[in-house]
């Protein structure tokens, strides 16, 4: 039977599930090498390279399929889109597909799974299947991953069992050839947070979620994908200047943090002239590279010292565009901090 028919028949399946993407296999797949074009559906915000000679087949954007193509020997390359429920994660949202298909599929075994994997610009998750239609086997390879928009997206490529390893360079650059315009000035709300102790003012993206504090934070908030923000209060001696808050900093930082590795740490002034230093640096956490960048100010009267740490920690594996966003941000919400005194 083939796929297209398959796909008919499956899709009633589809809408019955509930607030997610489905994916569908297909079927025969060969090693030949393919020369490939680029392709824009119709009204979708997406560009993508297929094999020449690949006949693009009628998709269903409302039920998640983006994409579709067929070689003449009905090879299968498809993409779905799946707009995240509030919170979900792209862990919660694979794992909710892997469960959908050891329903649906006959015989389905999992081959291999990974996290975090980055394919091109692109990282997620790359889940490695057989199954069983019709009695003939087939190993299917899907990429899982998230664009700034909060939309899941499943890149996937179905094959006769034992001819997946043949075509997996093929799917890796049909995955990086998929490009997801973002825009190149997005608008960003911010707000504003005073202390508790009405000694600093920060602001932040609306979009991003405040976390409980951890130890001597005082502020933290979150985009919801390891970034973070976080300021840090510290009961000075009366007689500590800036220079020594950032050497004692520095001491601690190299005794409790893993492969810590310190990039550079020079005076830094906002645009609010608030004087202080900047230290970047790295280290890992749980086994992932953490990148952060240190504000170091001090707040000081007669009978008062106190120093304030501004930090921007990022994990490793973010998207480029992401990163560029990110900085722009960072840029803003640095400005924003001020120390009010009296």
């Amino acid at each position: 039977m083939k796929k297209l028919l398959f796909f008919s028949i499956l899709v009633i399946v589809f809408a019955l599930a509930v607030g997610s993407g489905v994916s569908f296999a297909g079927r025969n797949i060969s090693t030949t090498e393919y020369e490939l074009v680029p392709f824009t559906p119709p009204g979708l915000n997406i560009h993508i390279v297929y094999p020449k000679g690949w006949e693009v087949v009628k998709s269903n954007p409302e039920k998640g399929l983006l994409f579709k193509a067929q070689s003449p020997e009905e090879y299968l390359f498809e993409i779905y889109r799946d707009k995240a429920k509030p919170d979900e994660t792209l862990d919660a949202y694979t794992e909710y597909q892997k469960n959908w298909l050891k329903e649906h599929y006959d015989n389905y075994t999992e081959v291999s799974f990974e996290k975090e994997k980055t394919i091109g610009k692109y990282t997620g998750n790359i889940n490695r299947y057989t199954y069983t239609y019709k009695d003939a086997p087939y190993e299917v390879v899907e990429f899982y991953f998230e664009d700034q928009k909060r939309n899941f997206y499943i890149v996937l490529l179905d094959v006769p069992k034992g001819e997946l390893d043949d075509v997996l360079p093929l799917f890796e650059k049909l995955v990086a050839g998929i490009e997801i315009p973002q825009a190149e000035h997005p608008r960003v709300t911010l707000t504003k947070f005073v202390s508790p102790d009405s000694d600093f003012l920060i602001k932040y993206p609306s979009t991003w979620k405040v976390v409980p504090p951890k130890e001597d934070m005082v502020f933290s908030v979150t985009d919801g994908k390891g970034v973070y923000v976080h300021v840090l209060v510290h009961k000075l001696p009366i007689d500590m200047d800036l220079e020594g808050y950032v050497k004692s900093s520095g001491k601690w930082l190299k005794e409790n943090l893993q492969d810590y590795e310190e990039e550079s740490l020079k005076e830094y002034k906002n645009n609010r002239n608030l004087m202080g230093y900047v230290r970047s640096y790295a280290y890992t956490e749980n086994g992932k590279t953490q990148y952060v960048l240190e504000y170091y100010f001090i707040y000081k009267l007669e009978d008062m010292n106190k120093g304030f740490t501004l930090v921007f920690m990022m994990p490793e594996g973010l998207d480029e565009d992401y990163v560029k966003t990110l900085r722009k941000l960072q840029k803003e919400i640095l400005n924003s901090f001020s120390l009010i005194y009296g």
